[in-house]
């Protein structure tokens, strides 16, 4: 079972847009944050940034964790990446959501059904949306692997392989719950957008690369956030 986490919050909408980081990388939530702030601002969301790690597991679970956690408190919660930065922030990302949909990410390289990217993940307050949060934290046998709770989502929605994004063997009792999130929401730019890129971005994803290329790639998109905001 997915553990309880107290934040003590204060919730003045029903949306809101979180991220967590720690230790080195809160050099690139510190980063991303400003984008996020206006973005909510502009749009009427409120944002959750956690520095500090909620579980023992390796941190990337802690996502599953705080997006359950805020679940209790939202209607519908998105999840970004320390790593991702807002470069439009006039595009109000609920305009692109299906209400008949549980959650919307973006897939890998094309690939449908949707082969997912958890570094932006929207997440509508539902039954369907908490058992399969529940079912990604009880698979414990990714715990220490990499990619972490993204291989756990990939097995529940019949892509077993978290390598192979073209590896199907669905459908499963999930795939109808997930609907794809155009790309220009998780524009994944590194190695020249080999996972899936915009050309159009509204989020851009620094993903996969050293630290301090991230930082660098970032601050671009920083700078085009700066330009875009206008």
């Amino acid at each position: 079972m997915i553990p309880k986490v107290d934040l003590n919050l204060h919730p003045s909408s029903d949306t809101v847009i979180c991220s967590l980081a720690i230790g080195e990388h809160q050099n690139l939530l510190n980063l991303m944050k400003p984008t996020v702030d206006l973005y909510a601002n502009t749009h009427g969301f409120d944002t959750v940034f956690v520095t500090y790690p909620l579980t023992n597991r390796p941190v990337a679970w802690d996502k599953v964790v705080l997006i359950r956690k805020l679940l209790d408190d939202y209607s519908l919660v998105i999840w970004m990446d320390a790593d991702t930065m807002i470069v439009n922030p006039r595009q109000n990302i609920k305009d692109d959501l299906d209400s008949n949909y549980d959650m919307h990410l973006c897939t890998h390289k094309g690939v449908e059904p949707c082969c997912p990217n958890t570094g932006v993940w929207v997440v509508k307050k539902t039954a369907r949306s908490i058992q399969i949060l529940e079912d990604i934290w009880n698979q414990t046998d990714y715990i220490p692997n990499h990619p972490w709770e993204q291989g756990a989502l990939f097995k529940l929605l019949g892509y077993p392989n978290p390598r192979d994004f073209f590896y199907y063997v669905g459908p499963t009792e999930y795939t109808h719950c997930i609907k794809t999130l155009d790309i220009k929401y998780n524009s994944m730019m590194s190695w020249g957008g080999f996972l899936g890129a915009s050309s159009n971005p509204v989020i851009v994803h620094h993903c996969g690369v050293p630290l301090e290329e991230r930082l660098t790639s970032m601050q671009e998109s920083y700078n085009l956030f700066l330009q875009n905001k206008q």
